[in-house]
């Protein structure tokens, strides 16, 4: 059986990547995998484990939608004739969510997978998303609908990330439920607790971290809530004076410093900037705990590498995070200031609250795998060739 997967979409890479890695460790020379760029028609074979396909992964610009739609019109030959010469039998494109499915793919024989991350912008309210001009956002996701809604008929299966997301896009896109697989993403095997001082003190001394902290980590966007979790945590300084400071990794916005400096909280709170990967598991592991109450979250991620780091978590009551959080993780209604702050102080001073949240994080993270995502996604494919 051929495969073919188009790696498109930066947000995505760390999924694509641990995804094709390890399909390629658990398939027979019966199963063959191409990656293909939708766009230019490009085709890359013969791919090992041990290839790193972060490089080859391409970031949409969603104000370039016109672009895109003409790309794929132009291109839409040459993507076909990629198939037909490569006997694919299933196309699997993992990277949409706002993103619609390529056009071609209405015109295509083939048997048509896609993952949808989640649809953030049909589950909360638009000023999340618009400025009062954003006409070209707004554009593009009326495009993105309509184009969901005239190539939903012609897809196999579509993946999604949790059962939260399932509902939000079956219900926002009028897509029946039957159609919808849910597959959890995977935790990669570098996210575990980390005890070693001298590793954990260089990583400090690297972005100026200090111990006791608070960690959350997030590219800037309204959804992720951080605006929140600095005015909870100037709450609990205030209120509370708990001891620790805040760690914010990500890049973020001029604004948000201008934020933290309104609130009268600069000298506590630090921002590394980007966090590089091989760096991320220590500093989940030295920080007293890992607060993520974003409004809404597909799947919530970076709460399952902090529970494998061995990092307690407070996180959101809402959509996948409820999903994934609840019974192992303080869960709070991230619009509530004083509960986000009250939850800070709780597991700021509570040590043997602390020490269960971790062992059972670490227990709950155990049940996520990128081998165990692979397998489920084999299963989907093997399903839609057989229909």
């Amino acid at each position: 059986m051929g495969v073919a997967i188009n790696p498109m979409g930066v947000s995505i890479a760390n999924y694509t990547n641990n995804l094709i890695s390890e399909l390629v460790k658990i398939t027979n020379d019966d199963f063959e995998i191409f990656l293909i760029d939708f766009f230019t028609g490009k085709i890359i074979e013969d791919i090992s484990p041990e290839d790193n396909l972060v490089p080859i992964m391409k970031q949409v610009n969603m104000l370039s939608f016109s672009k895109i739609l003409m790309r794929q019109t132009i291109y839409s030959g040459k993507l076909q004739s990629k198939i037909i010469e490569k006997k694919i039998d299933v196309v699997h494109v993992p990277f949409l969510g706002r993103p619609a499915p390529p056009i071609p793919l209405a015109f295509s024989k083939v048997k048509v997978v896609v993952t949808n991350h989640g649809m953030a912008n049909l589950a909360l309210p638009k000023s999340y998303f618009y400025r009062k001009n954003d006409l070209a956002r707004k554009m593009f996701d009326f495009t993105q609908v309509l184009q969901w809604h005239l190539i939903k008929d012609r897809l196999a299966t579509i993946i999604t990330v949790s059962h939260s997301e399932k509902y939000n896009i079956a219900k926002n896109l009028n897509i029946s439920l039957d159609k919808i697989r849910v597959i959890y993403h995977g935790v990669s095997d570098e996210f575990r607790p980390i005890s070693d001082k001298r590793e954990l003190e260089e990583t400090f001394k690297k972005y100026g971290v200090n111990q006791p902290y608070i960690f959350h980590l997030s590219a800037y966007q309204p959804k992720k809530n951080l605006v929140g979790v600095l005015k909870a945590f100037a709450v609990a300084k205030k209120k509370y004076r708990i001891p620790d400071r805040l760690v914010i990794g990500g890049k973020q916005p001029t604004i948000i410093k201008d934020i933290t400096k309104s609130l009268n909280i600069q000298d506590d709170v630090i921002f590394t900037g980007f966090i590089a990967n091989k760096d991320l598991p220590k500093l989940y592991s030295g920080a007293k705990f890992f607060i993520f109450p974003s409004f809404h979250e597909s799947f919530g991620l970076p709460i399952l590498e902090a529970m494998a780091s061995g990092t307690p978590v407070i996180t959101s009551n809402v959509f996948s995070l409820r999903e994934l959080g609840e019974g192992v993780a303080l869960l709070v209604n991230p619009y509530n200031l004083n509960e986000i702050a009250e939850a800070m102080y709780t597991l700021s001073v509570d040590n043997v609250l602390r020490r269960k949240l971790r062992n059972k994080g670490l227990k709950k993270a155990q049940e996520f795998s990128w081998e165990v995502t692979a397998k489920k996604h084999l299963k989907v494919y093997q399903e839609a060739l057989a229909s």
